[in-house]
Order: structure tokens, then C-alpha cells, then sequence
């Protein structure tokens, strides 16, 4: 359907990905993920587009908002640790397992591994 080129996005589809700073992409990014989770758990705030500036870009490490990245972050690794470490070989498994149904399908769209053309979509996050 694109003649096989890749699809262009603008910073108005994905001002985060747009940024000429590292750490603000890096920060914006790594919110945005901890804001798809938050929308998992509560999807009390749910918009049918996020773009064009309606979550403001993370640019400096003193932001209050990346509190809940680190949060978010360390639960993961910390469930992860717990995995590896559990003495009984069925609990690591359900672990293992539990992690790549919850991690692996949100990976795609969520902005971490190619550039996307939406900051936030619901309709990705509740497909798994």
C-alpha cells in the first residue's frame, strides 16, 4: 500500500519523537510507556487522539512524572529478578510467561523500538 517506503509521520502525530534532545525523548518515551500502563489498569482518561501536544513532552529529570517510570520500570525489574531467582521451576515459568504476554504485544506500538504516528492508542494497548 506505501510502494514499499516507510510511512512519514509529523511532530504533530508524535512531538516526542521530534524532539532535538535525547534526554527529553528518552524521558517523554519512557513516560508515555508508563502512561499506556496507567491507561491498562485505570482507563478512566480515555481520548480518541492523543496528538499534537495533549501530553506535554518530559524535559528534564526533576519532572514529578518520572516517578512513575521508575516505579513502573523497577515493578518490572523487579518481577523479572524475582523470576529468575524463585527456587521452583513451574513459578519461573508462570513468571516468564506472565511477563512476555504483558511486555511482548505492547512493544510495537509502544514508541520504544520504531517511531509510530500516534503518542497514545488505546485500541493497541487492549488488544492482548
Amino acid at each position: 500500500m506505501l510502494h514499499g517506503s516507510l510511512p512519514t509521520f509529523s511532530a504533530q502525530d508524535n512531538p516526542a519523537a521530534f524532539s532535538p534532545s535525547l534526554l527529553t525523548r528518552f524521558l517523554t518515551k519512557t513516560y508515555l510507556v508508563t502512561f499506556n500502563a496507567w491507561l491498562v489498569f485505570f482507563p478512566s482518561n480515555l481520548s480518541y487522539d492523543w496528538q499534537m501536544g495533549s501530553i506535554p513532552l518530559v524535559e528534564t529529570i526533576w519532572d514529578k512524572r518520572n516517578l512513575g517510570s521508575v516505579f513502573l520500570f523497577g515493578g518490572i525489574g523487579s518481577i523479572f529478578i524475582t523470576s529468575r531467582i524463585t527456587v521452583k521451576v513451574r513459578e519461573r515459568i508462570l513468571l516468564s510467561v506472565a511477563l512476555v504476554v504483558l511486555i511482548l504485544p505492547f512493544l510495537p506500538a509502544s514508541n520504544l523500538l520504531v517511531t509510530v504516528g500516534f503518542v497514545v492508542a488505546e485500541r493497541t494497548l487492549y488488544i492482548p
